[in-house]
């Protein structure tokens, strides 16, 4: 507990905020994400010295904070859970878009289910449907467009279409050579 009061006294250090009145609460994750510990802190604007804190861009100043602690003491920066995330859900999405006959959205929702991902519509008040979102093994959703464009529903086909054309090739040990037109063996 003594590291984690440290970690929040020099976040609020970075921050200009070391010299007002705060609480740091150790909150141990969520359901889904027990292993995510974290601090929420909650700081008075006015100085004890009757300054007031101008909170402009204190989103980008906290998150720069945050990142050059986590960088400092070689934590694991919450991009690089973004990104690990991202490249796991795409790697489940292509293994089962190779394996499906034809795109369709319940059963690619119930393949990825069935991998540990879950999906949801995300749908207009007309009830159309405008896209998807995966959430991804560590409980964050991603909209499918932050996995890739071509993960989008109007691209998701033609992604089908080439990650079946390049397993194809590759289990068969063709090579198409540039500017041949043709496949050699």
């Amino acid at each position: 507990d003594a590291d984690w009061a440290e970690l929040g006294n020099d976040f609020m250090q970075r921050m200009g905020l070391a010299n007002h009145q705060y609480i740091i609460i150790r909150h141990s994750g969520t359901e889904s994400k027990k292993e995510q510990a974290h601090l929420h802190i909650l700081a008075n604007r006015v100085s004890l010295s009757g300054e007031l804190y101008r909170d402009n861009w204190i989103g980008k100043k906290a998150t720069e904070a945050a990142n050059a602690i986590a960088k400092e003491r070689n934590f694991v920066q919450s991009q690089d859970i973004g990104k690990a995330n991202k490249a796991e859900i795409k790697e489940a999405m292509d293994d089962v878009l190779k394996k499906m006959q034809g795109f369709d959205l319940t059963k690619f929702k119930e393949e990825l289910g069935r991998r540990g991902f879950k999906v949801r519509e995300a749908r207009a008040s007309t009830g159309k449907l405008n896209g998807y979102y995966v959430t991804a093994r560590s409980g964050t959703e991603y909209k499918a467009s932050e996995i890739g464009k071509g993960y989008t529903l109007a691209h998701i086909e033609r992604t089908q279409s080439k990650l079946k054309y390049n397993s194809m090739n590759i289990s068969h040990g063709n090579k198409l050579t540039p500017g041949s037109g043709s496949f050699h063996r």
